[in-house]
């Protein structure tokens, strides 16, 4: 029968002894993304893929047609344009989860961009500022002074 050598701390070890039951759990290897035709490059340009490299496919810029490459080139610019804004504006910062976080989202109900704030979840991407900074965004959007 083959052996399989598993390291157990001290701590884990006196457990075992004292009776505690011993569950197997299976590791995981971590998802990488695959190469795909079309991508996003340098200064937001689309276009199809003649090769490429571990670099390109681990940021994340490949997607599988020109559709899927098409909306992540416009979020990406709507984020990049808000988070300069808030940048020249000096309002700009990063997440802080013992601080309200305040960031910009736009409210179907209404057709209007409005700030809202947490301290609980840390949303990739999103550009976060301060309140004050927020609500003069959403008021640059909301009457055309900046268009996102």
């Amino acid at each position: 029968m083959k052996q399989i050598k598993i390291q157990l701390t001290k701590e884990q070890q006196d457990d075992i002894k004292n009776g505690a039951e011993v569950v197997l759990v299976p590791l995981f290897e971590k998802y990488k993304l695959t190469e795909s035709t079309w991508y996003v490059g340098f200064c937001n340009r689309l276009g199809e893929s003649t090769g490429t490299t571990e670099h390109n496919i681990s940021k994340g810029i490949y997607r599988k047609n020109k559709k899927d490459v098409e909306r992540l080139s416009e979020r990406r610019v709507k984020s990049e344009k808000l988070s300069a804004l808030a940048c020249e504006l000096g309002v700009e910062r990063d997440f802080k989860a013992e601080e309200q976080s305040y960031y910009i989202i736009f409210d179907k109900s209404c057709n209007l961009y409005t700030t809202t704030s947490g301290r609980d979840w840390n949303t990739p991407g999103v550009p976060y500022m301060t309140k004050e900074g927020a609500n003069e965004i959403c008021g640059m959007l909301n009457n055309g002074e900046f268009e996102l």
